[in-house]
């Protein structure tokens, strides 16, 4: 960081912690706990703990989807809207908010009216602190998590989706481990949030001892008669914001010790070869079973303007061909549309097969599960399928097997070097029995020795699936000996063998 900077951050740090230290300095620790043992301000701390659990559980339970669904959506005015909406109660005045749940929730409110004929009064009781604190802690969470979300990405969740995973079981396997550690980091947050909420709740809900007079109302009304007693509070809210903060980063890197196993990455010489022996091998038509599945044809008719992509392409069933051609020229498009990551209007997926096929998507970066081990990435998309777990097990191993990966199965992504995890990836992908198997790119982060061997395994191991290889490497293209489809622009240039496409570019 430029020297210039830290007189800046040095004062800003100051200008944070002088005056709690300031405020620690003042407290009559003494008497602390004679001070906390009074009845107000025993009736204050109990009340906080629980409305603040609740609004925390609330804020959770319902701010959270929303959060999942901000940071998924596309952009446009309608998200942009509701993220404008959800994060205003942060930069309203606390007494604008209160008077807005007042008008909202009281007895004469929009709903309160209603509520009150049914006998249900909430202005100025306990559920209006409850209402108070999630009006406003609601909009940390969902903006902090948001966050969060969008920057990790959905690549897994992708993945799993490839893998025949439900929604929901992609939310329950995936999104929420790989989420733990901003879901903990957005709780701490609003729970924080809502334990200093003062404004809103003494405009709403009023300040009624063991009612709604919670710690920061007690503080604010013991300042001019017991400055003592206010600052044991204060303190209270101080050590208990900064124990929350601190668990919050412990419980995150215990989760990424523990859960992630954080280990550097085993070095590339290190690679396993595929032809070599790392656990007990199986016999040929056991370990080659997923080549006797028939590929499924399909035909992509697509015409997408604002991608300039006007294509009209038939895969025969169990060929093998390269999309090749410069960036921009719809590759990844295609790709997308049959792997059905992407819909978009006048554009058609039309399969040879009754049903929509099997399909197993390769790219260069392997997106192994994080926060499993190598064995349970395989195992996970026969999970899907309803594959028992024993059976699933075996057939795991014998895909490891025959990608030369049985002896690291218990290790984690992050303990596998890049070749490594493209092997497991294979083995993760073949273990479906794919019918269409989509490669994007799948050597270009790999070194020359490393990603020959990968070409190898992957034609050993694609059998009569139907291929569709993108790539910019015309050593794939040779590997495999696949057509090719010559792309610029959006529109096919030239279809034929490798020859046929060398000399198509001469004529550009």
């Amino acid at each position: 960081m430029p020297r210039i900077l830290g007189a800046p951050a040095v004062l800003a740090l100051l200008f944070l912690i002088v005056p709690l230290i300031a405020t620690l300095l003042q407290v009559d620790f003494p008497n602390l706990w004679r001070l906390l043992r009074t009845e107000a301000a025993q009736d204050a701390l109990k009340l906080s703990l629980v409305t603040c659990t609740i609004s925390t559980l609330i804020c959770v339970l319902l701010g959270a989807p929303l959060a999942l669904w901000l940071a998924r959506t596309r952009d446009g005015w309608i998200p942009r809207t509701v993220r404008i909406l959800a994060t205003l109660p942060m930069v309203l005045p606390p007494v604008v908010a209160g008077l807005a749940l007042l008008i909202t929730w009281g007895r004469r409110g929009l709903l309160g009216k209603y509520l009150s004929i049914a006998g249900i009064e909430i202005g100025f009781t306990s559920i209006a602190v409850v209402l108070a604190q999630t009006f406003v802690a609601m909009p940390f969470l969902i903006t902090s998590l948001e966050g969060a979300l969008r920057t990790r990405g959905f690549l897994y969740e992708e993945v799993a989706r490839n893998l025949g995973a439900s929604r929901t079981k992609t939310l329950f396997t995936v999104t929420l481990p790989l989420s733990a550690p901003a879901i903990m980091s957005a709780t701490a947050l609003a729970f924080s949030r809502a334990l200093g909420e003062f404004g809103a709740t003494i405009s709403f809900a009023g300040s009624l001892q063991g009612v709604t007079r919670t710690l920061p109302l007690e503080i604010y009304l013991q300042i001019e008669s017991d400055i003592d007693l206010a600052l044991a509070l204060s303190l209270v809210l101080v050590a208990t914001a900064f124990i929350l903060v601190g668990l919050s980063s412990s419980a995150n890197s215990w989760w990424y010790h523990k859960v992630m196993h954080g280990e550097a990455p085993v070095e590339e010489r290190g690679e396993v070869s595929a032809s070599s022996s790392t656990g007990p091998r199986v016999d040929d038509d056991s370990m080659l079973f997923a080549q006797r599945v028939p590929g499924a044809g399909v035909h992509v008719k697509a015409n997408i303007p604002v991608r300039h992509v006007d294509v009209d392409i038939e895969f025969p069933p169990e060929s093998w061909t390269a999309l090749v051609g410069p960036n921009g020229a719809g590759k990844s498009t295609i790709l997308s549309l049959v792997s059905g990551a992407l819909k978009a209007p006048d554009c058609t997926v039309t399969w040879t097969s009754k049903q929509r096929p099997r399909i197993a998507l390769l790219a260069q970066n392997a997106a192994l599960f994080p926060h499993m081990s190598v064995l349970k990435n395989v195992i996970y998309g026969l999970k899907c399928q309803g594959v028992s777990q024993k059976e699933a097990e075996k057939v795991a191993m014998s895909e490891l097997s025959s990608v030369g990966m049985t002896s690291l199965s218990h290790r984690h992504p992050n303990q596998l070097s890049g070749g490594q995890a493209q092997r497991v990836a294979i083995a993760r992908a073949m273990a479906i029995r794919p019918e269409v198997v989509l490669l994007d790119e799948p050597t270009a982060s790999l070194d020359f020795e490393v990603a020959n061997d990968i070409r190898l395994l992957l034609k050993k191991r694609l059998g009569r699936a139907t291929m569709i290889l993108v790539t910019h490497d015309l050593a794939d293209v040779a590997a495999f000996d696949a057509e090719v489809i010559h792309l610029r622009r959006g529109k096919v240039v030239s279809r034929g063998n490798l020859r046929e496409y060398a000399k198509s570019i001469a004529q550009l």
